[in-house]
Parts: C-alpha cells; sequence; structure tokens
C-alpha cells in the first residue's frame, strides 16, 4: 500500500476517534440529567453504549465479509462503504434531538408508578434507541478500516494495531476537546453539532477520495479480493483473553477513577484529566503492541504481557499512596494550569504503566489471530472487539455494584492484579517447552512481587488520631464514593471522599436553621422537599413543625445509612416518622421526574466546584422546581459562601432571577469565616408584609429580646435581588447547555488557593451585603420601624463579627454600638 494512501487513512481514523469521544461526552452529560447522576444510571448509559458498539463491530464486520465473499471488492468500494457508516452516525446523531424530549415526557409518567428494578429496565429500554444505533454504527468503523489498510495477511497484525492506535489517540484529543476546551466556551449543544459535522466531513472526504482511488474496471478487478474462504471460528483462548482485556480495563478504570476521588477536586476537569491518562495509556500500549508483532518468538508475548500487567496493577495502591503523601489532596498553591499538570502527573505515574501494559492485550491479538483471518479482515476485527466490548460491559457493572461492596477498593484492584498473573501463568504452563530457565526465574520472580504487593494493610479512610482527635466510627466503600463516620473533638463528623462535606453534630445549630428560618418565613408548609440529606439534622428539624409530608432525596446510600445509624440523636427520628420519605436519589432527577407538588423546598450546601453539583444551579433546574410549587411556594437554596467567588454568587443570583418573580437573600449566621446566605425563590412579588406568620414571629421576637437576648429572624435579612446590581454586571446564565458553574468555579477554587480570588466571606461578604442593603427593597414595604430596624441590626452583627476577625476593634465596637441602638431595650 503506498505511503500517502496509509497515511490519509490514518488520519480519518484519528478524527473519528475524536469525534467519537465528543458524542459520548455529550450523551453522558444528557442522560445523566435524565436518569439522574446515580451508579444505576450511569451504568445504564455505558451499558447502552457499549451493547452498540459491541453489536456493531461484530454485525458490520460479518456483513462486509459476507459481501467479499459475493462479489469483488476493491478499494475505493470500502472507502464508500466507510463514507456511509460515517453518514449513518451523523444521521442516527440526529435523531437524538427528536427522539430526547418523547422519551423525558414518557419517563416522567412511568417515575412514581413502577417499583426501581423496574424503573432501571426502563431506563436501559429508553437508552438502547437513544444510544445504542449511533454506537452500532460507530461500532463497524475499524472492522471496515481493517479491510482498507491490510493489503497482505502479513501486515493484518501490524496495521490494524496501528489503526487502533491512532483511533484511541483521537479520543484521547476528543476527551481533551470535550473535557476542558468545547463545552466551557461553546456549550454541549455546539459540541454535539461539531461532532456531527465531524461523521460528515469523514463521510464526504472518503467518499471524494474513493474516486480519485478508482481505477478502470479491468485494473480494478485484477487488484480486487474476492474471498472463498469459509468462515473459521476465534479459538477458545483468544476470545477469554479478549473477553479478560475487556473486563478488567473498565472494571479498574471505575476503581482508580473512585480511588482519585480521594485526593482530588473531583471537578469537571480532574474527571477528563483521569481519562485522557487512561486513553493515552491505552493508545501507547497499541502502539507497543505493533511494535511487539515484529517480534520472533511472539508465543511468549502475551503471557509476559499478562505477568507484567499484574505486577503493575497491584503496584498501583503503593504508588498512590506515594504519591498522594498518604491519600493527601493533591493541591498545593499553584494556578490552575499547574494543578492539571500535578494531577496529570501523578495520574500517569501511579496507573500509567499498568494501563500502557493492559493496552498491549488487545491489539495484540490481532497477531494471534492472523493465521485465521484468511482474508476475513473485517469479521475477524469484528469479532474480537465484540468479545473485548460485551465484557466491558460487564466489568463496568461488576465494578459498580460488586466489586466495592464484596472486596473494597484495595482488594478489588489487588483481585484484577492476580487475575492477571494467573492469566499469564496459564498460558505460559501451556509452552512451557518454549520457556527457558531464565524465563521461569523472571516469572516466579514476578509471581512473588505480586504476592508481596498484596495492598491489605494499607487504610481505607486516612484519620489523624493524635494532631486532630480523630476516631474512624465506620465506613463504607462504593461506587459512589467512601462514606466515613469519624468523632472529632467528642463530635460525630461524615466524610465523603475523604471530605467532611456532609456536616456533623457540632454544626446541628446551624444546620437546623437552614429548616427553622425557610418554614418560619413560608409560615404553614404542609409537604417539604429536602434536596440532600447529610447528617439528616436539617430535615429533621421539619417534624417539629405541624408537616404533612417530608420527602428526603441523597444521591449516596451510604450517607442514609450513616445517618440512620449515628446521627438519631439529632434527626427528631426522621427514619421512624410516617410523614417522611427518604430516597436514594439524585435530588434534581427525582424533582423533575415526580409528579409530586410541595409547599417549599429546600436544597443543601452544594460545594459549586465540585463535578455534577453545577446542574443544581442551573436554568432548567429551578424551572423545574418553580413548576413543581404549591400556590405560594417557596424554593429556598442555600450556599456555601466560604466556597464561593464573587463571581460564581452572581451567576448563580442571576440564574434564580430569571426563573423566580422574587428573590431574596437571607443570612444562615452572622459567621465571619464560613458563613452560608440562603437565595430564597418566591411566586410572587409580594411584600413581606404579606407574610403575617413570620412578622408576628419576629415581633415577639423583638419584643422577647430585652430578656432572652436571641437574635430575631428578620435579623437574617440581606436584602432583595434586583437586576441592576453592580453584582450582575456581565454575569452570564448557568444553563444546562452552558454549565457556567460547571467549569468557573473549579478555576476559582484554584485561584482563591494561590490568592488571586477571595471567597464571599470576611470583608468581602460586608461588601456584597453593603451593595443589597443599599438597593431599595419592595420587599420590605409596608413593615414598621421596629421591624426594619431589626433587619439593619442583622448587618451591623454581622459586620460586628467580621470586624472582631480580622482584629479591627474599632470597626468591632463602632458596629456592636449600631447593632444595640436598633434592637429593643
Amino acid at each position: 500500500m503506498p505511503i500517502q494512501r496509509l497515511i490519509i487513512l490514518l488520519i480519518l481514523f484519528f478524527i473519528s476517534g475524536m469525534a467519537g469521544l465528543l458524542y459520548q461526552v455529550m450523551w453522558m452529560k444528557e442522560l445523566s440529567l435524565l436518569f439522574g447522576g446515580s451508579t444505576q444510571s450511569a451504568a445504564v448509559t455505558i451499558s447502552a453504549f457499549f451493547l452498540g458498539l459491541g453489536l456493531g463491530a461484530n454485525k458490520i464486520g460479518a456483513w462486509v465479509n459476507q459481501y467479499k465473499r459475493r462479489r469483488s471488492l476493491a478499494f475505493h468500494h470500502y472507502l464508500k462503504i466507510y463514507a456511509l457508516i460515517e453518514i449513518a452516525i451523523a444521521l442516527s446523531a440526529l435523531l437524538y434531538f427528536a427522539i430526547y424530549p418523547l422519551f423525558t415526557a414518557v419517563y416522567g409518567q412511568f417515575y412514581d408508578t413502577i417499583s426501581p428494578t423496574w424503573l432501571v429496565a426502563l431506563k436501559l429500554f429508553l437508552a438502547v434507541p437513544l444510544l445504542s444505533v449511533p454506537a452500532f454504527f460507530m461500532g463497524g468503523t475499524l472492522p471496515v478500516m481493517a479491510e482498507l489498510v491490510v493489503d497482505v495477511k502479513q501486515h493484518f497484525a501490524s496495521r490494524v494495531s496501528n489503526i487502533y492506535f491512532i483511533n484511541t489517540l483521537g479520543a484521547c484529543a476528543g476527551a481533551i476537546a470535550g473535557g476542558f476546551v468545547l463545552p466551557e466556551n461553546l456549550g454541549f449543544r455546539i459540541t454535539y453539532f461539531i461532532a456531527i459535522g465531524l461523521s460528515l466531513s469523514l463521510a464526504i472526504a472518503s467518499a471524494v477520495y474513493s474516486i480519485f482511488c478508482r481505477k478502470p474496471k479491468n485494473q480494478s478487478q485484477s487488484q480486487s479480493v474476492k474471498t472463498t474462504s469459509k468462515q473459521v471460528p476465534l479459538p477458545i483462548s483468544i476470545s477469554l483473553m479478549a473477553a479478560w482485556s475487556g473486563f478488567a480495563s473498565l472494571a479498574l478504570q471505575v476503581l482508580w477513577t473512585r480511588l482519585f476521588a480521594q485526593v482530588l477536586q473531583n471537578s469537571t476537569y480532574t474527571f477528563s484529566a483521569i481519562l485522557v491518562v487512561f486513553l493515552l495509556s491505552l493508545a501507547l500500549g497499541a502502539l507497543l503492541a505493533q511494535r511487539l508483532t515484529r517480534v520472533a518468538h511472539t508465543h511468549i508475548v502475551l503471557p509476559i504481557v499478562f505477568l507484567i500487567s499484574g505486577f503493575f496493577i497491584a503496584l498501583t495502591p503503593w504508588l498512590y499512596m506515594q504519591m498522594t503523601n498518604d491519600m493527601t489532596y493533591i493541591g498545593g498553591s499553584g494556578n490552575f494550569a499547574d494543578y492539571l499538570v500535578s494531577v496529570l502527573g501523578v495520574v500517569s505515574v501511579v496507573i500509567g504503566p499498568a494501563v500502557v501494559s493492559m493496552g498491549v492485550t488487545l491489539p495484540f491479538l490481532y497477531k494471534l489471530v492472523e493465521q485465521h483471518a484468511a482474508e476475513r479482515y473485517a469479521a475477524m476485527v469484528g469479532k474480537i472487539n465484540a468479545i473485548n466490548t460485551f465484557s466491558a460491559i460487564a466489568g463496568s457493572a461488576a465494578a459498580g455494584f460488586l466489586l466495592f461492596q464484596w472486596l473494597g477498593t484495595w482488594q478489588a484492584i489487588y483481585s484484577m492484579a492476580l487475575c492477571y498473573v494467573l492469566f499469564g501463568v496459564v498460558i505460559l504452563a501451556n509452552q512451557q517447552k518454549r520457556v527457558s530457565s531464565l524465563g521461569w526465574t523472571t516469572i516466579v520472580g514476578l509471581c512473588l512481587a505480586v504476592i508481596f504487593l498484596n495492598p491489605n494493610t494499607l487504610p481505607v479512610v486516612p484519620i489523624d488520631p493524635i494532631g486532630k482527635q480523630e476516631r474512624l466510627l465506620e465506613y463504607w466503600e462504593t461506587s459512589a464514593g467512601t462514606v466515613a463516620v469519624v468523632e472529632k473533638d467528642g463530635n460525630l463528623k461524615t466524610k465523603l471522599n475523604n471530605w467532611y462535606a456532609l456536616g456533623g453534630s457540632k454544626a446541628g445549630q446551624m444546620e437546623a436553621m437552614q429548616s427553622h428560618l425557610p418554614i418560619a418565613l413560608h409560615g404553614k408548609p404542609e409537604s417539604v422537599f429536602y434536596l440532600g440529606l447529610g447528617t439528616g439534622i436539617t430535615a429533621g428539624t421539619s417534624l417539629a413543625y405541624p408537616v404533612k409530608t417530608v420527602v428526603v432525596a441523597e444521591l449516596v446510600n451510604k450517607v442514609i445509612i450513616a445517618s440512620k445509624r449515628y446521627f438519631s440523636d439529632f434527626t427528631n427520628a426522621l427514619f421512624d416518622d410516617e410523614r417522611v420519605r427518604v430516597v436514594n436519589e439524585d435530588g434534581r432527577h427525582f424533582l423533575r421526574a415526580t409528579q409530586q407538588q410541595f409547599d417549599l423546598m429546600i436544597a443543601d450546601l452544594f460545594i459549586p466546584w465540585r463535578a455534577g453539583v453545577g446542574n443544581l444551579y442551573a436554568l432548567e433546574h429551578y424551572q423545574t422546581a418553580l413548576s413543581k410549587l404549591n400556590h405560594e411556594g417557596l424554593y429556598v437554596q442555600w450556599i456555601p459562601m466560604y466556597q464561593v467567588s464573587e463571581n460564581e454568587f452572581a451567576v448563580i443570583a442571576k440564574t434564580m432571577q430569571q426563573v423566580f418573580p422574587l428573590v431574596t437573600v437571607w443570612r444562615g449566621d452572622f459567621f465571619a469565616n464560613k458563613p452560608v446566605m440562603a437565595l430564597i425563590g418566591h411566586q410572587s412579588s409580594q411584600p413581606l408584609a404579606t407574610h403575617s406568620a413570620f412578622r408576628q414571629l419576629g415581633i415577639k421576637a423583638l419584643r422577647d429580646y430585652p430578656e432572652k437576648k436571641q437574635v430575631p429572624l428578620l435579623s437574617h435579612f440581606v436584602g432583595q435581588l434586583k437586576p441592576d446590581l453592580r453584582l450582575f454586571e456581565n454575569s452570564p446564565i448557568n444553563t444546562d447547555n452552558l454549565p457556567i458553574i460547571e467549569y468557573q468555579a473549579p478555576r476559582s477554587h484554584r485561584a482563591e488557593k494561590n490568592g488571586s480570588v477571595e471567597w464571599l466571606s470576611g470583608p468581602y461578604l460586608l461588601e456584597l451585603m453593603h451593595q443589597m442593603r443599599e438597593t431599595q427593597s419592595g420587599f420590605l414595604e409596608g413593615v414598621s420601624e421596629v421591624e426594619r430596624n431589626a433587619i439593619h441590626a442583622g448587618y451591623f452583627l454581622h459586620a460586628a463579627q467580621i470586624a472582631k476577625e480580622i482584629k479591627d476593634d474599632r470597626a468591632h465596637r463602632s458596629a456592636m454600638r449600631q447593632f444595640n441602638q436598633l434592637l429593643p431595650k
């Protein structure tokens, strides 16, 4: 084959791999919004995608060879077939826009009426036509490309390994474009159309190139290939190795991703970084396989590869602990680019060698079936890839639903390593006459090294019993995260993925306020929905009121178990009250799918820079919430001000303002360091004067203040959001299509670490509150002067706490003096 022709084919297949990853990014995003972000939903999406890939590889590969047996096919014929496949990919991808809204409506009709098991089945039923059809045609690209690049049988293994390498390298480029560049700047919708455009461009380029490659009929017939060879089944040993390669690759990808969740920022960027390293390492493995196909003693290569893979896999827990300083957060004070480089470096050192060695297996199998190919290149490649892909579905499901629970992260990884070693030993045992004494010495050494690397002594949850006075009470490992309950300084706290992000008993008063304030403002809510459980203290607080229905949605099942087992003394018997329903579900997904209506919705404190959290601040989510509120209902968005900059707060606030007629801002506390605030969406722009119950409660608190010295809820009011606030200048809207928070917040997180951005606490929060205080608030129309004074007093109390924190005694005394003057004596 002319070198120019091979280069053109490689370029085409590089772009094909890039487009495939862009499609996958879009589909994973959109179906997580339709089905939720649970482990089951992710498994359904992956299964539907890989099912299509496997079927396409097998069926299209077989069809091509059946057609090949019936008539002679020249090079340009295969180019036309490839062009048709790319057109089919683009058209079936376009159909996604037509059937997705229909499936959204269907899913919502069934959600409240069927059991969880049938719900998973429904998700799969809907996901298959959405994903499996375009994935089917994607799966057929490699078998057809194999026919294009293999001109003689002796080139089969090296050429197919080469195009596999190029295609995987293209997928790596797609992961970079889809994870770091396109969605952030152009949005997911345009990114999806770019992928469709790439598919159509490939189709046009292939069709045009086929015209230039066409030869006169008499010449093309002489150079074309017509095969009458019988179908030869794959050897069982090769089928087993292809199956294990797919199973282990996806299972380990899930296990390693969860492992790094303990020490990374866990933003959309860090997960993309892990994917990039994984794909690049697989590509390097394919390149290495292409070189190894030229080795004289090829029979010994694959078992050695299996043994080396087992060794490197067993080594990953120890490398991980070493590179992360025993599960310490990877960060430092560098900028965002430095942080990503650091993440890429750590991930590459820990899993890179293992994935490279694992990546040799599938491409090298093409060498082992070379003698069976018999000019049936498409069919052979299709069969191997189908087996590999179908097994990958099982690997992903096993890691997600079985391995964490049965074995735990360390032993699950180690078990994979042992299986690789076992495969290698069995294969070598069948070839023992060909193995030298030095070879057996090496094999025994590798086996002993793997046995020695058993990670059962490594900690699962890092704690500091001396420095931080921590004591681990219990932990659970799941694919959704590692949940732990820790006793710290005599208080109970819950950890998720090594982060104290779910609250604790010490913060019980503040967590209770997240219910007290909105319930009092509403008046008499009968139905309350909580988006997020945490410790359960916030939801449990509602039971002190005459509510009739409380629904709590919590994504991580073990968080529910931890709350029930360890925080029952603080939750007002939340799990025993007949009014309460706690569902293990993605809160946004539940709200979108359910037909229930609520008087009050309370969204927990979500850290904006975490992956997936940006969806909870999206325009579409707030629109759904508004549609599920009863008359005069309220939506309450609590925000950790100590984890957002002014930019993120402005985006979230402006997005809510696009949906709700009135948005008011309230303090959850008067802390200087870790303040929380609530954005409350109202269904009407009626002033506070109409909230008679809340006002009566406030007036009573003011009367009792001289004796009890308890700050009234009125003092928690900060202000009303108005479009003319300086805060909103140049602030965009956060949508599902253009998820500003998802991409901006992680950058702000790193910028805060290096001092170039400040969180909204301390003086920066005071400036924000001052902006809203200056704005004329129609919400306060009709309230008395005493009530207004109480509201202003809240500002000065918060200002005094901030001044005290920064050791400005003069400002502290002045603010406290004004606070005392505004409240009754």
